[in-house]
């Protein structure tokens, strides 16, 4: 399912490596910031598809439900690249 398109703030937040099944994997973790309540529709199941900026056409797998900031104008969504899904 298509959300449509939404503007947002893509950060790194820290990269790590873990093993798994003997393999290491190396592991982003990204923070998005979005205004209002543009991303309500996205949950812990959803996949994010980058089209612009550093992290062009990469596919981000979504680790929570969006939480809101202190004043409720944005949305943090936490999200990771690489080694699930």
């Amino acid at each position: 399912m298509s959300c449509g398109k939404i503007h947002a703030d893509i950060r790194g937040r820290s990269s790590r490596e873990r093993m798994q099944s003997g393999a290491e994997m190396a592991q982003a973790e990204i923070r998005i910031w979005v205004r209002g309540q543009s991303g309500r529709e996205i949950t812990a199941a959803s996949r994010l598809h980058v089209l612009s900026g550093p992290w062009r056409d990469r596919i981000l797998n979504v680790v929570g439900l969006p939480v809101p900031d202190a004043t409720g104008g944005r949305l943090e969504i936490l999200c990771r690249l690489g080694g699930e899904k």
